[in-house]
């Protein structure tokens, strides 16, 4: 078993002192344990993930996996989902936002699941050849605002079809 195994069984912090190579004794980084991740006071988890379809993810243990991760927000990218068809309370304790393509049903789409319920949301970037895919979520809390966006691959000449 490794020593950093027997230390996470232990019971040790998941925030762990260590010296950068060109540091003094005296200063130190904290590195995260992703083993075994913790949350200090005051911070929140925000899950991002590329589910390549809400409907297939669901069928796969997605609410599952978000009552055993526990964020406070998730948000999720290609969607391919009406926004219609995903209800307000989908996920019990999970306020549900979701944007998807307006000329083009099962393509694009984001979605944010939130615990508390943002005091604004914006779905739009103010230019219609995007607003029309529904790339971007922006939510506003009393004390941040988190946007997230799907961005489409403009391949290798930078050129959209």
């Amino acid at each position: 078993m490794s020593k950093r195994k027997r230390e996470s069984q232990k019971g040790t912090s998941s925030k762990k002192k260590r010296k950068l190579p060109s540091s003094s004794d005296e200063e130190s980084i904290e590195t995260t344990d992703f083993e075994n991740p913790s949350l200090a006071s005051g911070e929140i988890k925000i899950v991002t993930w590329n589910v390549a379809s809400f409907n297939a993810v669901q069928k796969k243990g997605f609410a599952d996996y978000v009552r055993q991760e526990d964020p406070f927000l998730i948000f999720l990218n290609e969607t391919k989902t009406a926004s219609s068809k995903v209800k307000e309370d989908h996920i019990e304790g999970y306020h549900a936002i979701f944007t998807s393509c307006s000329h083009k049903p099962g393509y694009s789409g984001v979605g944010l699941f939130s615990k508390v319920a943002p005091i604004s949301t914006e779905t739009n970037f103010g230019v219609e050849e995007l607003d029309c895919e529904g790339r971007m979520i922006t939510a506003e809390y009393d004390d941040f605002y988190i946007v997230g966006t799907y961005v489409p691959n403009a391949g290798q000449k930078l050129k959209r079809c």
